[in-house]
Parts: C-alpha cells; sequence; structure tokens
C-alpha cells in the first residue's frame, strides 16, 4: 500500500524553508516536490478533462485544469472572473509587451523574473488599476504580479480594500524598492498584521 502523504509535516517544511531562506532569493525545489511535479507533467500532457480531487482535511473537492499547469496543480481551486490586460499603476493607453511562461503563473512584465520558466512575448491591452479598484471595490485585494506592484499603489486608491495580501517580489526589485511598495501602503491607511517569506497582509485601520 502507498504510504499516506503527510500534508501537514509537507507545508512544515515548506514553511521553515521560506523563514530559513530570508527574502532575497528564490525559494527551492525540494527532491518530493520535484518527483510530484515530474509525474503531474506526465499525466497532465494526457489530460482531456480536469483531475478532481478531494481535500485531504476539509469538505472540499477540487477541479484542476491543464492550464493550471503540474506546479499548480500539486493544490490549487477555485473560479474566477478574467479581464483580458495587464494592470498598471496608472492609465496607459494602448498594449504593453509582456512575457508569457509555459506555466501561467509565472508570466510578467519582466523578462528577468523566474529566469527558469521559458517565456514568449507579447503584447496586451493596458490596464488602468485605479479603474479596477473603483469599479470592483473589492472588499480583499490580493497581488502576485511578478515585480509589476513596483509602482502599484503610487497614486492615491478610489477604494479601499479591508485587507491587502501581496507577494513583494524582492529579489527582482531588491531591498530598497520592496521597502517603498510597504511604505506606499501604509501610507494609504493600512498596518502590517502578517507576513509569510515574501507574501504580506496588511488591514485597513479604519
Amino acid at each position: 500500500m502507498p504510504e499516506r502523504f503527510d500534508a501537514e509535516g509537507f507545508f512544515q517544511t515548506r514553511l521553515r524553508d521560506v523563514h530559513a531562506r530570508a527574502l532575497m532569493s528564490y525559494p527551492p525545489i525540494l527532491e518530493d516536490e520535484s518527483e510530484g511535479v515530474r509525474v503531474l507533467s506526465k499525466l497532465v500532457a494526457n489530460l482531456r478533462s480536469p483531475i478532481r480531487v478531494r481535500h485531504p482535511h476539509v469538505d472540499l473537492e477540487l477541479a484542476l485544469p491543464a492550464l493550471l499547469g503540474p506546479r499548480m496543480i500539486y493544490l490549487n481551486g477555485g473560479s474566477v472572473d478574467f479581464i483580458e490586460g495587464c494592470v498598471g499603476a496608472s492609465t496607459t493607453s494602448g498594449t504593453v509587451p509582456f512575457f508569457v511562461a509555459d506555466e501561467p503563473w509565472f508570466s510578467t512584465l519582466f523578462e528577468e523574473s523566474q529566469p527558469d520558466a521559458p517565456k514568449r512575448k507579447i503584447e496586451v491591452p493596458a490596464v488602468d488599476f485605479s479603474t479596477i479598484l473603483f469599479e470592483k471595490k473589492p472588499s480583499v485585494l490580493f497581488v502576485d504580479i511578478e515585480g509589476a506592484e513596483r509602482h502599484l499603489f503610487d497614486a492615491p486608491l478610489p477604494s479601499r480594500p479591508r485587507l491587502i495580501m501581496i507577494e513583494i517580489h524582492h529579489p527582482l526589485l531588491g531591498s530598497i524598492e520592496a521597502t517603498r511598495v510597504v511604505s506606499k501602503i501604509v501610507d494609504h491607511g493600512y498596518r502590517g498584521v502578517d507576513l509569510h517569506g515574501w507574501t504580506y497582509v496588511f488591514e485597513r485601520r479604519d
């Protein structure tokens, strides 16, 4: 009988790794994780419909389409609405260059981000961040945009979410620019309430 996957032990190991490596380097891929991704890569290449898996600890079933890629299938789920375009700090007409990775989660405005992920250059519509906030008025904002957070909070916010969860890519931005992103969010009336690796959680003060 195959050995049961120790999810809690796995995530505790990853958490220790995040704290040990500090902020200025990309995380290494563990040997067990590499093997899991390798096996899933073969499976994903032949999918005709999404993989459906049940969460080991809560009553939740996840549909995992091939688009996610093998590394994200290694645990994710949910539903989203898509807006085509690249979000920027201010209104910009026309299009901007964008680097699309084989696994879409590593796509970025910066070719040097995630250097191990192969990318191709395309042009995408520019989307104004302030307009998105004004129209959607999210209660929770999650930002993971591979370095484009550099100037995202420079302008006033037309709508202020209750929580902001943001991954600040320290190796790409450098310590000074990464610190400036934090300062700008604080200037908008937020306080930091949690931090794991590059992921910060800010809560609105009022």
